[in-house]
């Protein structure tokens, strides 16, 4: 598998200073991640449609009650209990009221960017 496209530009990244004496998180998504996840697991869903949602938090997710991600670029990823989607929130595959549970954290920003 090819890092980049040919003719696609490449931005390295710097690497962390791991000498810090906290590491580095962002802690509204951090809290909002865990929110999130503590609430999903409270209402004991048969399954979850994720619109849009951070990746670490459906794949977690997924390790517990099965998780329908739905994004305009999925995850490539293949992970027990998750099913990633191509799909755009404008125009979803699903009947209404057909989950049970859907999250969409951090995802209304994005909508109309391309």
């Amino acid at each position: 598998m090819a890092l980049a496209e040919p003719g696609e530009r490449v931005q390295p990244v710097a690497p962390r200073d791991e000498r810090t004496p906290t590491t580095e998180a962002d802690p509204w998504g951090l809290h909002q991640d865990v929110w999130a996840f503590r609430r999903l697991l409270q209402l004991r869903s048969a399954w979850v449609l994720d619109v849009g949602s951070d990746a670490w938090l459906v794949a977690l997710l997924a390790q517990l009650v099965p998780v329908t991600a739905v994004d305009v670029r999925p995850l490539a990823v293949q992970l027990p209990g998750l099913t990633p989607v191509r799909g755009d929130v404008t125009a979803l595959a699903f009947a209404d009221g057909s989950a049970p549970a859907v999250m969409c954290l951090s995802t209304i920003e994005h909508i109309g960017l391309g």
